[in-house]
């Protein structure tokens, strides 16, 4: 075998390798993803209680660390690297389509827009925030191992019941309701 050959040889083998690494490393990150948006599912019962309860600061507290993690897994999903974190939001926001449904509720649940007329700014924030869980769950959808997706998508059911048995106003049942009614969990989330 000639230095060339030798050399070729050990390119491709170094590249194959790398391959391997790489596809593992993105196995890792694909679980990771799947089992912390099953996990996420506690903390959207948690802004149902909250909303139950009335409770304006839980709800605050809660919308803040469910953003914080839902835009983590988006930008791991969509493998996301984040140069600033001054454009954290930014970035991840254009990987998912700066005119995604994930975006428009991501921008409502952070703050940075406001929601529908007519309902309070922080109410706003936590509908905004259960759609995002729900937008999350479409973008990591293929991702995800099947009992994993299986508990995330009986979390949609419970917030697609929410509307009825929650304190919102008539304008806050209609936002919740808005994408949920008109289409069933399992072909809101395409195979």
């Amino acid at each position: 075998m000639s230095t060339i050959q030798k050399a070729h040889s050990l390119r491709q083998s170094c590249l194959l390798k790398f391959c391997l690494n790489l596809y593992a490393s993105i196995a890792k990150v694909n679980a990771h993803v799947s089992l912390w948006v099953m996990l996420k599912a506690e903390d959207v019962q948690k802004v149902l209680r909250e909303f139950q309860q009335e409770n304006a600061p839980g709800l605050a507290l809660v919308i803040t660390h469910l953003v914080a993690e839902l835009t983590r897994l988006a930008a791991l999903c969509h493998k996301t690297l984040i140069t600033s974190e001054s454009t954290y939001y930014h970035q991840v926001q254009e990987a998912a389509g700066l005119d995604s449904a994930w975006t428009g509720s991501h921008r409502i649940a952070t703050g940075l827009e406001a929601g529908p007329t007519g309902i309070a700014p922080l109410r706003a924030r936590g509908i905004a925030m259960l759609h995002l869980y729900r937008e999350t769950l479409v973008l990591v959808r293929r991702v995800m191992q099947t009992d994993h997706r299986a508990i995330a998508e009986q979390i949609l059911r419970v917030v697609q019941s929410a509307a009825e048995q929650l304190p919102f106003t008539e304008e806050e049942q209609r936002w919740l309701r808005n994408g949920w009614e008109q289409v069933p969990c399992t072909e809101v989330l395409p195979p």
